[in-house]
């Protein structure tokens, strides 16, 4: 299936957006917020069923809630991913994002708004460090616990974490 080349600014990501906003609910007092990957459903991808595998499994144990931080769709739970993509397919390198403030800026908007939705629950992430520059200042003014990391030590981040969330 081909994909579609998405911005933060096209109305099919603000579209995508407005729906998690109004029909997602949290299932569990614990949110994990994870990185997007180029293969969709991200379920999928190696990295994502290697190193984030023991997440993907608490969620699907009912244990916590898992959303992935996306570009452009800015997050999408693991409800819309597993067993197969329910959001638009879509290609958004992340250099992009690197160089143009404006899709920074919304970014930024949409992810202020959605975790001022979830204000009463306990929010962890592990993201790239890339991530830090771009979602920082929000991250930390929404109280989540965020631990960046690099590829190759994703699972020893993923432990790290589960010893803070003690699951």
């Amino acid at each position: 299936m081909e994909h579609l080349m998405l911005r933060f600014s096209d109305s099919l990501s603000e579209q995508w957006f407005n729906h998690v906003m109004k029909d997602w609910r949290p299932k569990t007092e614990n949110i994990v917020f994870i990185p997007c990957a180029s293969k969709k459903p991200y379920w999928t991808s190696v990295t994502h069923r290697s190193f984030f595998g023991r997440l993907w499994n608490l969620w699907f144990k009912g244990r916590i809630d898992l959303v992935v931080l996306s570009e452009p769709l800015t997050a999408v739970p693991a409800d819309y991913d597993y067993p197969f993509a329910k959001y638009p397919l879509y290609d958004y390198p992340p250099k992009e994002l690197k160089k143009n403030p404006k899709e920074q800026a919304i970014w930024r908007k949409r992810l202020d708004k959605f975790l001022r939705k979830l204000n009463s629950k306990r929010k962890y992430a592990i993201l790239y460090e890339y991530h830090s520059e771009v979602l920082g200042s929000i991250l930390r003014k929404h109280d989540v616990f965020t631990l960046y990391t690099q590829r190759p030590y994703i699972a020893k981040t993923v432990r790290k974490l589960l010893k803070v969330i003690r699951l």
